[in-house]
């Protein structure tokens, strides 16, 4: 007996549940975004409440061992993970939205339009994107930041996680434009296109029903595939002491400390491997995921 049609959403979902490797990182990633979620809660200390155990190793009570101030490295790690992926997620969203808004306008627009806008890419492109940040992070942290620690020293944190989340979605959107942008550029001229134009329909009504609908899989495919970009931006960032600062934390901040306690003597392996194993599967599962969606969304690949 044939197989009845399905939805497009439905043929999707059946692509992507049969790629192992994609269904496995969802699972994984499912799984750590609900331990981030509900584990500190859970009766775990205060990931900032210092002991007189440092350097515990991994056990009963401290199944991620301590670090050098006798915090719980497991409760550390779980909101680490947190802040990272809020990281990722808030500077892929901002990704998507500069991103898709100039690829949309550029592409559509055309002539002079298009090739100030995507000028203006090939510029930007030839700056180096991890320096521009140090940059942009360092001269805002010695004028802004100082001085709103002196005047509203309550909201200093929150403008200093702002701040990251700017700059890293600032320099995440070049590809997503140009991914967009050539997307536009092979449906401008299809018939449905024509005839919307034909039949007076304003350009704002075309890009929004018509346009942005058809490169919605791709935008998402691509932003899947930011978030692990933009989480090794800020763990790099918070490496170098410009992310994430102490005693917040971040699987970047961790990953530091526990790198900073490898020495010949006195081996604190835990410091180091659980918070760079969290990063490298949460990393490992996005990518999955990522290359999952793209399989599924892709008609060509139905078998």
């Amino acid at each position: 007996m044939p197989e009845v049609a399905s939805s497009p959403a439905g043929r999707a979902w059946r692509r992507f549940r049969h790629n192992r490797p994609a269904l496995t990182g969802a699972i994984l990633l499912i799984f750590v975004l609900a331990a981030v979620a509900v584990g500190p809660s859970l009766g775990l200390p205060d990931p900032n409440l210092a002991s007189e155990s440092p350097f515990t190793p991994p056990g009963p009570g401290h199944w991620f061992g301590t670090d050098i101030h006798g915090r719980d490295l497991l409760v550390r790690t779980l909101v680490g993970t947190r802040i990272s992926l809020l990281v990722g997620l808030t500077g892929a969203a901002v990704s998507v939205v500069i991103g898709v808004a100039w690829g949309l306008i550029a592409a559509y627009a055309g002539g002079r339009t298009d090739s100030i806008l995507m000028r203006t890419v090939d510029v930007l492109y030839a700056l180096p994107n991890i320096i521009f940040v140090m940059l942009v992070i360092g001269l805002t942290e010695t004028h802004l930041i100082r001085w709103l620690q002196s005047v509203a020293p309550s909201i200093a944190g929150s403008a200093r996680l702002l701040l990251l989340f700017a700059c890293l979605g600032a320099v995440s959107w070049l590809n997503m434009a140009r991914i967009v942008r050539g997307q536009v550029l092979s449906l401008r001229n299809r018939p449905f296109i024509l005839a919307s134009r034909v039949l007076g329909a304003p350009a704002s009504f075309i890009l929004r029903r018509h346009l942005l609908p058809n490169v919605a899989g791709v935008v998402i495919v691509y932003a899947t595939l930011t978030v692990p970009a933009v989480i090794l931006y800020e763990s790099f960032l918070s490496f170098l002491g410009l992310g994430i600062r102490p005693p917040d934390a971040s699987l970047g901040t961790l990953i530091e400390d526990g790198a900073r306690q490898l020495n010949p003597i006195h081996v604190r392996w835990w410091l180091l491997a659980f918070p760079a194993g969290i990063l490298a599967t949460t990393l490992l599962a996005l990518h999955h995921v990522g290359d999952g969606l793209r399989d599924a969304l892709d008609p060509r690949s139905e078998n």
